[in-house]
């Protein structure tokens, strides 16, 4: 995820903002080393194939948000935040039927997609869910180890990105707040030399 400093003063991440979120790939290390371990079987080749598209499906997020960041939370087309996070999600599950308990760490993206993709109440909600039901299913299948710290990384990385978001959209709020001054700015000029122009 990336951090607060790789927002630009105009309201989008800066140029480095997606690479800082590849940076954050690395979660995905486990899952793809678990498959490649398990490369002679068809569940270890979907697995990492599986990983990799999960890791550029999430990428894209980050790229579409330095292109607009007013796409994420008003987009124009309300099954867009729908899909997005539901693909992730289908692409994380799949991950955990293929590779098993180390798929689940596609969670912590899930989490971030969803902070950046949703409302603030929907977000939260999404993102307790997600970790107590890592922690839940952690307990209670059988062959899963306890997940307690990967619920905490969700919820750290949850709020990491919605810092992100907030700062996004406080300097966008900004800059609109600027041209709208500077076209009043602007129009006041012109009646008042109008008016000089007259007299």
């Amino acid at each position: 995820m990336p951090t607060l400093g790789d927002v630009q003063q105009s309201g989008r991440p800066g140029r480095r903002g997606p690479w800082f979120a590849a940076l954050w790939l690395f979660f995905l290390l486990d899952p793809l080393l678990a498959g490649w371990r398990e490369r002679d079987s068809v569940a270890g080749v979907v697995g990492i194939a599986l990983t990799l598209v999960f890791g550029a499906v999430y990428l894209g997020l980050w790229f579409r948000l330095r292109s607009d960041p007013t796409r994420w939370s008003r987009s124009e087309d309300p099954r867009l935040p729908a899909v997005a996070l539901g693909t992730l999600l289908l692409l994380g599950g799949l991950m955990v039927a293929t590779l098993g308990q180390v798929g689940a760490g596609s969670a912590v993206y899930v989490a971030a997609a969803a902070v950046l993709l949703l409302p603030r109440p929907a977000a939260v909600g999404t993102v307790v869910t997600l970790a107590a039901t890592l922690v839940v299913v952690g307990e209670t299948v059988p062959g899963w180890g306890r997940s307690l710290d990967l619920a905490f990384t969700v919820a750290a990385a949850a709020l990491a990105v919605y810092g992100v978001r907030a700062l996004v959209e406080r300097n966008a709020e900004l800059l609109r707040a600027q041209e709208a001054n500077a076209e009043l700015l602007l129009e006041n000029e012109r009646t008042r030399f109008a008016r000089d122009l007259h007299d």
